[in-house]
């Protein structure tokens, strides 16, 4: 299925959020079958997805890695961060 309108995410972004997992050589396949990303639109260079499919990738992704950076940092920034974060710049 070939998504094309707006509020959605290029299968490059996809596949370098995928990077991070498959270089640390973890099952992907679980993540993207969590987000309901068919994993045959990895292969279709104009495919895109919804931004709520990208969005339970991340979360999936986060979850798997520990890490909300997708293991593309030097360090981990450890699942909980962003909303750590988001909690602080409250009471600035």
């Amino acid at each position: 299925m070939l998504i094309q309108d707006k509020g959605t995410t290029s299968i490059g972004l996809v596949l370098e959020a995928l990077e991070g997992a498959s270089r640390r050589q973890l099952d992907t396949s679980i993540a993207l079958q969590q987000a309901r990303i068919d994993p045959e639109l990895l292969t279709s260079p104009q495919a895109r997805v919804s931004a709520a499919a990208f969005s339970r990738l991340w979360v999936a992704l986060s979850d798997l890695l520990d890490d909300e950076f997708f293991g593309i940092d030097s360090h981990p920034m450890r699942r909980g961060s962003w909303t750590l974060l988001s909690s602080s710049t409250k009471t600035l």
